[in-house]
């Protein structure tokens, strides 16, 4: 193939440019003539360094095109058959890519989050308990432990035992008089067995402060007192009550009840029971009250005999 020959000069500078890159060549420098009148004064120094530097300039960039021109027309001799509009199409992607524009700075990151406010304490500071608060919660201590320990030994003791109550009963009475001495006051005697039975098997009892109080409709007419005494296991105590009632004022309605009952030789009394009571089970003890009710039926005066009863027992 045959080639461009450039001029010498070019040469040259083309090969001082491969060989050494950063130290560009300047021409040579005319001699220095005398200076003439005709012409204007030299410039200062700093001047004209700015003036070789400029001229330095644009000797690099008249040999840069000048190299690309040289480049283009050697590629274009080594390949002739490619189409000259390959330079076209490149020309314009070089310049796209020249021509991108710079890429985006990111974005500035956001701006520090102020610091939570400080919270406050939920519990106040641990202080020293005092010797007088330990010793009033040992107290406590000790004693649920003892109450909880009686609670289980009463709870046994009551499942091995059953204890049952005292009954009460009256299985005999006798009317000898019942009469109205005055228009509202009233007179009578009643005699009547008083019967009181243990129940328990493995429970002594003993009866204190017994009261045994005889009502006849809603009124009180005698009262009587009994001796203590003491129902051993499974035994049972009688004793015969003379009640005698004596110038009892009544109100009308109480006295018009009691000449009905007297008709019809049914006598209606009431008969209430109240004992202090004492069980004892070795050298355990407990007491409570016993209170009873009964309803005595009787028929009419004289010699008037118990026709039916009922009586209840409760603490």
């Amino acid at each position: 193939m045959s080639r461009h020959v450039l001029p010498t000069s070019l040469v040259i500078n083309r090969e001082i440019k491969i060989g050494r890159m950063t130290t560009p060549v300047s021409p040579p420098c005319p001699a220095r003539r005398p200076p003439s009148p005709l012409l204007p004064p030299p410039l200062p120094p700093h001047l004209r360094h700015q003036n070789q530097e400029h001229h330095h300039h644009q000797q690099e960039e008249e040999d840069q095109r000048q190299e690309q021109s040289q480049n283009l027309l050697d590629h274009r001799q080594d390949q002739p058959h490619q189409e000259p509009q390959q330079d076209h199409q490149r020309q314009p992607v070089r310049k796209q890519q020249r021509r991108r524009p710079p890429a985006a700075l990111p974005p500035p990151p956001p701006p520090p989050l102020p610091p939570p406010p400080a919270r406050l304490p939920l519990l106040p500071p641990p202080r020293r308990t005092n010797p007088i608060v330990w010793c009033i919660a040992v107290f406590c201590l000790i004693l649920a432990v003892v109450i909880v320990i009686s609670a289980v030994f009463t709870l046994v003791l009551f499942l091995a035992i059953r204890p049952r109550l005292p009954s009460i009963d009256i299985p005999s009475a006798t009317l000898d008089s019942l009469y109205l001495d005055s228009p509202n006051l009233l007179n009578g005697d009643l005699t009547l067995v008083l019967n009181i039975s243990n129940a328990n098997h493995r429970i002594d009892i003993r009866f204190e402060l017994l009261v045994v109080e005889l009502y006849l409709g809603s009124t009180m007419v005698a009262t009587q007192m009994i001796e203590p005494f003491r129902a051993y296991k499974e035994g049972w105590r009688a004793g015969s009550l003379h009640f005698l009632t004596s110038q009892v004022g009544l109100g009308s309605a109480e006295v018009a009840l009691i000449g009905q009952m007297v008709q019809t030789e049914r006598i209606r009394y009431g008969v209430r029971t109240t004992f202090r009571t004492r069980a004892g089970l070795g050298p355990i003890h407990l007491s409570y009250w016993l209170r009873g009710w009964c309803t005595l039926i009787v028929s009419g005066p004289t010699n008037g005999v118990l026709v039916s009863r009922s009586c209840q027992t409760k603490r």
